[in-house]
């Protein structure tokens, strides 16, 4: 099991780990020791190899995290761990990086089955954005701190037909978007129509620490107003901000079957795939 002190060299494995498939850094000791804080997740360390395991619906879904050597030892323990916490027809789930192969066979070696991808996209800011073209109706303000249960629960009706969405509670909820590493609420964009929270984006900095790269966290929209251009804008608009505070890369993830359309609506706003992750599954 990882101790607190293991931070820094988690924090550095993982960002070679990245290098070596995208030629860029992950995330910061800072990001890591925030993650282990979860008392859902549980991480463990092998030599050249690192996996944590996250705890959801109830333990329904019992989610590994793997990175670096491709360690049958490692993938031993924390699988006997999930058998442990699954409750009755739980799912085990992993996520590999499209590019690695190596591990991928010590996955699928272990009967896990493909069932879906999600992308990162990315946009370059040579310039500043394009301009929002806000729909007739709609206030635009930065969020604030007290906004998280209002953004929370917007979050939860406007994810409600994604695949297989389990609402965390609210306070983890919270606990990612407001008490991580550098999360900034004055980044947070809110559209609101007839006194009404009609969609946000949530901008941040971005989990690696760079300091000319940006994050969005969650872009959503509210099923009456998806389709007028409502989430474009925001998209926009939050490009915009994160460029006038010197970030000049945004990023953000996708599952790439999204059923309303997300992957083509980044890709109208200039966004690109710049990652892909593979999710494999297998009964407990």
């Amino acid at each position: 099991r990882v101790e607190p002190a293991d931070a820094v060299a988690v924090a550095e494995l993982l960002d070679d780990y990245s290098r070596r498939l995208y030629g860029e850094g992950e995330v910061t000791a800072a990001e890591v020791a925030h993650w282990w804080s979860d008392p859902e997740v549980e991480a463990w360390l092998d030599d050249g190899a690192y996996a944590d395991l996250q705890r959801g619906a109830e333990n329904e879904r019992l989610w590994i995290d793997f990175r670096g050597a491709p360690s049958q030892q490692l993938l031993d323990v924390v699988e006997r761990r999930a058998l442990e916490l699954a409750a009755p027809g739980a799912l085990i789930r992993v996520v590999v990086a499209a590019p690695e192969q190596e591990l991928r066979k010590l996955f699928e070696g272990a009967d896990y089955a493909y069932v879906r991808s999600s992308f990162t996209m990315r946009i370059e800011l040579d310039a500043e954005p394009e301009p929002p073209a806000w729909p007739e109706g709609v206030a635009v303000r930065p969020g604030a701190a007290e906004d998280a249960r209002a953004l929370y629960d917007l979050y939860v009706d406007a994810f409600a037909d994604h695949w297989d969405f389990h609402a965390e509670p609210f306070e983890e909820w919270r606990r990612w978007n407001l008490e991580a590493p550098g999360a900034d609420p004055s980044l947070w964009l809110l559209a609101e129509a007839d006194g009404t929270l009609a969609g946000f984006s949530l901008g941040s900095p971005h989990r690696s620490g760079e300091p000319d790269a940006g994050w969005i966290a969650i872009l959503a929209v509210r099923a009456p107003w998806r389709g007028r251009g409502l989430g474009l804008a925001l998209l926009r608009a939050s490009f915009a901000e994160l460029f006038r505070r010197g970030r000049r890369i945004v990023e953000l993830g996708v599952d790439a079957e999204n059923l309303t359309g997300a992957v083509r609506l980044y890709e109208r706003a200039g966004m690109h795939v710049s990652r892909r992750s593979d999710t494999l599954e297998k009964p407990a």
